[in-house]
């Protein structure tokens, strides 16, 4: 998985790559977001019709992490493991061990 942060990276890099909303970072001056690259060759294409469900419910676990709505989270996991060609799944586990 790449990550990179800033609003402006994302849009460029959105032309040719899915590109999914991580956590807010934080540095002595700014904060911003850090996104996720996924190559679409990582993605399976038996999830290609269901792409754009997937991004909806990735980016809506991400929000509702921050709103800390954490049984939300727990119940999205179980969806999206294993989708975006596994590329998520350390951050889905990282976040279920901070809310446990």
């Amino acid at each position: 998985m790449y990550i990179i942060v800033g609003t402006d990276r994302a849009s460029v890099l959105s032309q040719n790559h899915l590109i999914l909303s991580l956590e807010k970072v934080s540095t002595e001056q700014t904060e911003d977001r850090a996104y996720c690259v996924i190559p679409f060759e990582k993605i399976s294409f038996s999830d290609l019709p269901i792409i754009d469900n997937l991004k909806n419910l990735h980016e809506q676990f991400v929000e509702e992490y921050e709103k800390g709505n954490y049984q939300y989270c727990r119940d999205a996991t179980e969806y999206l493991y294993g989708k975006f060609g596994g590329e998520l799944d350390s951050f889905y586990d990282e976040i279920l061990k901070r809310i446990s």
